[in-house]
C-alpha cells in the first residue's frame, strides 16, 4: 500500500511539474508576442496564411497594414498581397491604400513605381476610386487610356469619373469632341451626386440657348449645383439674383447664396456679399462693418499674384473699418478652413478612399 501511494505521489508530481513547465512556456510565448507587438492569436493566422489559405493571407495583409495584433508593416502587407495574386481572391481597397502609402511615404519609403503598380492592380480589380485616379494619371501621357478608365469608373457610378468623362468629350481629350455626349455625362454625374457637374453644365448651356426655355434649363442645373454645395454655382446664382439678369431681382436670395458661397471659401461670393452690405445695394440695409469683413476676406483669398486685384478690393473698404476688418477676416478665414478640412475628412471617411492629392 505504501509503495502504491508513493507511485501515485510521483506521478502527480510529474504531472504538476509538466503543467508548471507548460504554464511557463505559454507565459514566455505571450511575453515574446507582447515584446514583438503581436497578439498571440496572430500566430495562428500566420500558420493559416503560410499553409496557403488565401482568405487568411488577405486578412493577414490587412492586419499588417492596420497594425492590428502586430506592428504596422507596409512591406509585410505587400508580401501577403503578392502571395494572393496568383489566386482568385483580391482586396482592391487594401491595394489602393498600399498605393497611397507608397505615394505619401506613410510607414514606408515612398516609391512611385510601387504606387503605380498597386494603383493599377486596384483599378484592374474593379475599385472605381483607383480607376478614377489611374485615369487622371494617364491624362497627360495617354489621354485615350484615361478615357477608358474614366468610363469604367463612371459605369460603376462614380460621379467624379462621369464629370471627368464629360470634360473629355467637351474638350476632345482622348476622344473626338462630342457636345451631346458631354452633356449626357454631365447630367449623369449630377444624378450621381457630383455638385460641380451642375455648374459646368450651366457654363456649357447658358450662352448657347436660343430661347427662354434653353436658359431655364441651364438655370435649373445652376440652382441644383448650388443646392448641392458647389460654391462657384452659389456665387453665380447670387450674382444673377443681385443683378436681376434674366431672373427677377431678389436681394434676399442674392445675400443668401453669396453667404453660402463665401462661407464655402469662394472669394467672388465674398466680394459680392461685401459690396452689397457696404453699399446697401438694392435697398438692403447697410452693414459696413460686416461688409468690410467680407471684402477683406475676398482680398485675402483672391488668386492674384500681382496684388493689383487685391488692392482694388481693399480700396472699397471704408477706411474706418480697415483695421477691424483685418481682424474679423482672419478669424473667419480660420473658421472656414477648419470647416472645409472637416468636410474633406468626413468625405474620405464615408467613402473609404484617400485624397487624390496623395497620388
Amino acid at each position: 500500500m505504501l509503495m502504491f501511494r508513493w507511485h501515485i505521489f510521483m506521478r502527480l508530481s510529474c504531472i504538476s511539474r509538466w503543467f508548471c513547465l507548460m504554464i511557463t512556456a505559454v507565459s514566455l510565448a505571450l511575453s515574446a508576442c507582447k515584446h514583438m507587438g503581436m497578439d498571440p492569436s496572430f500566430t495562428h493566422l500566420i500558420e493559416q496564411a503560410t499553409s496557403g489559405k488565401p482568405e487568411a493571407q488577405l486578412i493577414l495583409a490587412r492586419y499588417y497594414f492596420e497594425g492590428r495584433g502586430c506592428k504596422r508593416d507596409i512591406l509585410a502587407t505587400e508580401r501577403w498581397l503578392n502571395a494572393t495574386q496568383a489566386g482568385v481572391m483580391h482586396d482592391a481597397d487594401l491595394e489602393f491604400w498600399v498605393a497611397d502609402a507608397f505615394a505619401r511615404g506613410d510607414g514606408v519609403e515612398s516609391c512611385s513605381d510601387k504606387m503605380r503598380l498597386w494603383l493599377q492592380r486596384a483599378a484592374e480589380h474593379g475599385l472605381p476610386e483607383a480607376q478614377l485616379q489611374l485615369a487622371r494619371n494617364c491624362c497627360r501621357g495617354d489621354p485615350s487610356k484615361a478615357v477608358q478608365w474614366f468610363m469604367k469608373a463612371a459605369q460603376q457610378r462614380s460621379g467624379e469619373a462621369a464629370r471627368e468623362l464629360a470634360i473629355c468629350y467637351r474638350d476632345g481629350t482622348g476622344v473626338e469632341t462630342d457636345t451631346e455626349a458631354a452633356i449626357r455625362w454631365f447630367r449623369s454625374a449630377i444624378e450621381l451626386g457630383d455638385a460641380d457637374s451642375g455648374y459646368l453644365l450651366w457654363l456649357e448651356l447658358k450662352d448657347k440657348g436660343k430661347n427662354a426655355n434653353d436658359f431655364d434649363e441651364a438655370f435649373k442645373w445652376l440652382t441644383k449645383s448650388a443646392q448641392m454645395g458647389c460654391t462657384s454655382a452659389q456665387a453665380d446664382l447670387g450674382l444673377l439674383y443681385e443683378l436681376g439678369k434674366r431672373v427677377d431681382m431678389d436681394m434676399e436670395k442674392a445675400i443668401e447664396w453669396d453667404k453660402e458661397g463665401a462661407l464655402g471659401g469662394d472669394w467672388s461670393a465674398a466680394l459680392q456679399l461685401g459690396g452689397i452690405l457696404v453699399n446697401g445695394t438694392g435697398g438692403v440695409a447697410k452693414s459696413e462693418k460686416e461688409g468690410s469683413m467680407w471684402l477683406e476676406i475676398a482680398a485675402e483669398t483672391v488668386p492674384d499674384l500681382s496684388g493689383a486685384v487685391r488692392d482694388r478690393i481693399r480700396a472699397r473698404i471704408p477706411e474706418k473699418f480697415l483695421a477691424r476688418a483685418k481682424q474679423d477676416a482672419a478669424q473667419m478665414i480660420a473658421r472656414i478652413k477648419t470647416h472645409k478640412a472637416k468636410q474633406v475628412k468626413d468625405r474620405i471617411r464615408s467613402s473609404g478612399s484617400v485624397p487624390s492629392s496623395a497620388f
